[in-house]
C-alpha cells in the first residue's frame, strides 16, 4: 500500500511538470504570433522620414525637422520648425512664405500664424513671439497633407523686419482711418482710430506696413488686429498674423488707442 500510494505522487507531480511545460509553450506561442500581428499592422502610422534642412538670410535661420507617415489614404507631413535671430539688431517681426505642391492641404499649426494659398504657405508671428532679440530661438510647427509621397521643401523666402532699418513703401497700399472715439484733458489725450488697409496693386501681397509720425510722449493704449512698433517718435504698424495676406483690391480692418499730448492728433503716413 505504502508503495502504491508513492507511485500515485510521482505521477501527480510528473503530471503537474507536463501540464507547466504544455502551458508555457501556448503562451509563448501565442505571444510570438500576437506580436507579429501587431508589428505588422503598426507600420500603416510609423514615421518613415525624419529630415533636417534649413532656410537662412542675414538675420534669420528656419531650420526644420520633417515627419511623413501614410494613414487613411493620405500622406501626412509634420514640419517642427526652429527660428533663429542670427543676425546683431533686435526684430520686430518676421514671416516666411514656403513653396508646397498643388493639392496641398493644412491639418493644424501651432505657436505661429498659418496661411495656405494655393501652393504657399505664409508664417507669421503671433502678437507675443514676433520681438525677437540677437540669439532668440522660438518654434512653431504645423501639419499638413498632400498627394505625394516624396515632396522635399526646397523653397522658401525669409523677411524680417528691423525697427529703424527697412524703408516703408506704401505704394501699394491705400490707408483710411477713422476717429471713432476721443476723451482727456489738456496735455492728455486719448484718440480712437479704425483703420482700413487695402491693397491697391496688382500683385498678391504677404504682409503689410505703414509708419506715422508722433509727437513726443506717445503712448499705445490698446490695439487690436496689428502689431505695433514705438520709437523715436515713430509708430510703425504692420499686419497680425492672420490678416497680412491681401489680394488685389482686398482690405484688412485693426484699430488702436492713441493717447498724446498734442490736441486733435490725426496720424498722418508717412
Amino acid at each position: 500500500m505504502r508503495k502504491r500510494r508513492k507511485e500515485r505522487k510521482i505521477f501527480g507531480f510528473r503530471g503537474i511538470i507536463a501540464a507547466f511545460i504544455i502551458t508555457t509553450l501556448f503562451i509563448s506561442v501565442g505571444y510570438s504570433l500576437l506580436a507579429e500581428q501587431l508589428s505588422v499592422s503598426g507600420t500603416t502610422n510609423l514615421v518613415v522620414n525624419n529630415l533636417d534642412d534649413e532656410f537662412r538670410t542675414a538675420n534669420l535661420s528656419l531650420k526644420y525637422k520633417v515627419k511623413q507617415w501614410y494613414s487613411n489614404g493620405k500622406y501626412y507631413y509634420q514640419y517642427d520648425f526652429t527660428l533663429t535671430n542670427i543676425g546683431t539688431a533686435n526684430i520686430s517681426s518676421w514671416n516666411a512664405v514656403l513653396d508646397y505642391p498643388t493639392g496641398v492641404s493644412m491639418v493644424s499649426g501651432w505657436s505661429a500664424g498659418f496661411s495656405l494659398t494655393g501652393n504657399k504657405l505664409t508664417i507669421s508671428n503671433l502678437d507675443y513671439n514676433g520681438a525677437l532679440t540677437p540669439g532668440q530661438v522660438i518654434t512653431f510647427g504645423v501639419q499638413l497633407t498632400m498627394n505625394t509621397d516624396s515632396f522635399d521643401l526646397s523653397t522658401g523666402v525669409l523677411t524680417a523686419v528691423i525697427p529703424g532699418t527697412e524703408p516703408i513703401n506704401t505704394s501699394k497700399l491705400r490707408i483710411n482711418a477713422v476717429l471713432t472715439s476721443s476723451w482727456g484733458t489738456a496735455g492728455n489725450y486719448f484718440y480712437q482710430y479704425e483703420f482700413t488697409v487695402t491693397n491697391k496693386s496688382k500683385v498678391n501681397l504677404t504682409y503689410w506696413k505703414f509708419a506715422f509720425n508722433v509727437p513726443t510722449g506717445t503712448t499705445i493704449g490698446s490695439y487690436w488686429n496689428c502689431n505695433y512698433i514705438n520709437a523715436n517718435n515713430v509708430v510703425t504698424v504692420s499686419n497680425a498674423a492672420y490678416n497680412g495676406n491681401l489680394s488685389p483690391g482686398a482690405s484688412a480692418s485693426f484699430g488702436m488707442i492713441i493717447n498724446t499730448p498734442q490736441a486733435n492728433f490725426k496720424p498722418v503716413v508717412k
